[in-house]
């Protein structure tokens, strides 16, 4: 509970004090770390990036071998096929084999195979083709080899992956050196972050935006360590830049980005940090107004909470008043029924009698006696509900079975659900048994039941779902897809006799004694719902059932 606390200070004056005492120092001590905050901010950035840089690096390096292995692995594959092959049946072989090939990689542009004297070619293999004796020549003992990209008389960037069958045959694929190396051009570390490929003498083998087309020299790039980030300066630009060797050729995979743009984010960040200063300042100036008025809003709360508290004891008085109201009137009314309906049947018997049986009204007296019978029924059944509502009735309480209870007592309303078009759901877990009295329990469960079927007459889904809680109660959950409650009506659901149904369809006591039977058992309903999204009812009930004065004590 907070209290109201009060200053013999006027607000000015605590104001002025909290600048003095605490915003000046907080002040100067946060422009002394503001510059050394930048210089660690900045370098912190810069750090983290170039990691990402040589991340970056690393994995290209393995797309770039992942590709290069497929393509060696396919040439393998055709060479194992074309071993001992009779040349008559070689090009054959290859144009089958190109198919499936070019299917797979869109970047193979052609296959040739060098036998002794000719080229036996399968797609579309450049016309520009080496000579034998350099391909040969390229190929050393390892027997797989990738060539520098160069142009075509086409004018597209090609290269070549050869390996050796043996001394005399060489097989090389075509490879579009852009379609390629697209992987790469896609590639990019914010806005100028790229990764491109270069040969031994720095020759582009890919496009790059900063150095341009395929073919350029870019310089400054040769000779550097695999296992370093580094900078360099090209055109005025301070470049960081991670180089890579690739395998089974000459090339170097290179990942470059602009310092300016890679110390943007912590330049950034400096602006607010110098900001933060004057925030800092400005929130202690605040800071007691603002505590001022979380006590004011946390007492708010404590007086809402305590407003709540008294509705709902309020509530259970006088559900308690009227139940007792309606045991004596159940009591008074009881016995004049019973009389009544004694008498009803004593005049049916009468209508029995040979003398008077076939008189003229004989007919309509019966009629009129069977509704006076019946409608004495309803009124002793009435009476039964503001007995069990005034918690007048007394039953066994024993051992249950929780899950047991509602399955039996979902059975009952199985059919209601399927004339109605409701799908039925059960979702339980294991408990252990309650001390309880199992049939004021199952009154709550088919008053429940029946109400979110009524809320579903054009069909929908009832879920009943049961388990126990962390205190060791158990409870059951009744949910339906209906059209849902009011706002306005969820704080009058609990009244005596208060409906939202069609008049004759309900009299306004199935939730009133719901809430008495739990109470009395020493359980809580709560019941949550929006209008048109359907109703949720929570009973939780206690492992051993307490007496009706027990429950109210607790309140």
């Amino acid at each position: 509970m907070f209290h109201r606390y009060e200053t013999t200070l006027p607000r000015t004056e605590l104001f002025r004090v909290l600048l003095v005492w605490l915003g000046i120092p907080v002040l100067l001590a946060v422009a002394g770390i503001l510059v050394h905050a930048g210089f660690c901010i900045r370098q912190e950035f810069l750090d983290g990036n170039k990691e990402d840089i040589s991340l970056a690096a690393r994995r290209n390096q393995e797309l770039l071998h992942e590709k290069i292995s497929a393509a060696h692995a396919a040439l393998s594959l055709l060479g194992s096929e074309l071993r001992g092959e009779p040349e008559q049946h070689v090009g054959q072989r290859m144009a089958a084999f190109w198919e499936s090939l070019h299917a797979a990689y869109g970047w193979a542009e052609g296959l040739g195979l060098r036998t002794a004297n000719r080229w036996i070619t399968a797609g579309r293999f450049p016309a520009d083709a080496p000579s034998p004796d350099t391909v040969i020549s390229t190929v050393p003992d390892a027997a797989f080899h990738i060539t520098d990209a160069h142009t075509g008389p086409d004018g597209l960037p090609h290269f070549y992956i050869a390996t050796a069958l043996d001394r005399n045959r060489v097989l090389c694929l075509a490879v579009n050196a852009r379609l390629f190396n697209a992987f790469l051009e896609e590639f990019r570390l914010g806005r100028t972050g790229e990764v491109f490929l270069i040969n031994a003498e720095g020759i582009l083998q890919s496009r790059s935006v900063l150095h341009g087309a395929l073919l350029n020299r870019v310089d400054g790039l040769t000779g550097q360590s695999p296992d370093k980030v580094y900078a360099r300066t090209w055109g005025g630009t301070r470049l960081w830049s991670a180089v890579l060797p690739t395998a089974h050729s000459g090339w170097r995979i290179v990942v470059q980005w602009d310092e300016r743009e890679m110390t943007q984010s912590a330049d950034a960040r400096l602006i607010p940090l110098a900001g933060g200063g004057l925030a800092v300042f400005l929130v202690l100036v605040c800071s007691f107004g603002l505590t001022i008025a979380k006590i004011e809003k946390s007492r708010r709360k404590s007086a809402e909470r305590q407003r709540q508290s008294e509705e709902q004891r309020m509530l259970v008085r006088k559900l308690d008043s009227i139940g007792q109201l309606g045991t004596g009137i159940a009591h008074e009314i009881n016995n004049p029924l019973a009389i009544i309906g004694e008498e009803a049947g004593w005049m049916q018997d009468v209508l029995k009698r040979e003398s008077i049986r076939d008189t003229p009204d004989a007919g309509d007296l019966r009629n009129a006696l069977r509704q006076i019978t019946l409608q004495t029924a309803r009124c002793r059944e009435v009476t039964h509900k503001l007995l069990i509502f005034g918690g007048r009735t007394e039953g066994t309480v024993r051992d249950v079975d929780l899950s047991t209870l509602i399955a039996d007592t979902l059975t009952l309303r199985r059919r209601d659900a399927a004339q109605k078009n409701v799908e039925v759901e059960e979702e339980t877990a294991p408990m252990p048994r309650i001390h309880t009295e199992p049939s004021l329990l199952r009154q709550v469960l088919l008053h429940l039941m029946g109400n979110a079927l009524d809320a579903m007459p054009q069909g929908g889904r009832l879920t009943i779902s049961s388990g126990p809680t962390g205190d060791g109660s158990a409870f059951f959950r009744i949910r339906d897809t209906g059209f849902g409650i009011p706002e306005d009506n969820l704080p009058r659901i609990f009244d005596p006799f208060f409906t939202t149904k069609d008049p004759g369809k309900g009299a306004g006591l199935g939730l009133s004694i719901c809430h008495g039977i739990l109470q009395r058992l020493g359980g809580s309903i709560r019941v949550d719902s929006k209008a048109g999204q359907g109703t949720t009812v929570t009973v939780v009930l206690p492992r051993e059932a307490r007496p009706r004065e027990d429950a109210e004590d607790g309140s």
